[in-house]
């Protein structure tokens, strides 16, 4: 049981970084649409205003680390699941816990199982 807490413990801490990333970013975001609409407002053409504020760059970066956050939120559910089932926790226990469905606990159970040759750790962006 201890490698289990030891992964979400390294989980939950992947978790918080990402989050602390996201907000920067989304900080930094907000800074660029309120400037943005002030040189627009004053004339600006929108396209010109997008070069000067580095807008080519905004986008895959805010994407990146929504995508970051995804991952690193789905990877802690996971080991938190992997944790619950080994201590003896149903899956209508967790389902409940996590204020989900029980088919999603059932995803996450079986994401948290043994890893197989061939199968996928990371989650799909849908999820």
């Amino acid at each position: 049981m201890a490698k289990k807490v030891d992964e979400l413990v390294r989980r939950n801490t992947e978790l918080i970084e990402s989050a602390k990333n996201l907000r920067a970013v989304l900080a930094r975001f907000e800074r660029v649409l309120g400037t943005m609409s002030r040189l627009v407002e004053g004339g600006v053409p929108v396209v010109e205003a997008l070069d000067r504020l580095g807008g080519p760059h905004l986008r895959p970066q805010t994407t990146e680390a929504l995508d970051r956050f995804t991952d690193a939120r789905h990877n802690a559910r996971v080991a938190m699941f992997a944790l619950g089932v080994e201590q003896g926790t149903s899956l209508s226990e967790m389902a409940r816990a996590f204020d989900i469905s029980r088919q999603l606990a059932s995803r996450l159970a079986a994401d948290a199982g043994p890893a197989r040759p061939g199968r996928r750790r990371t989650p799909s962006r849908s999820r």
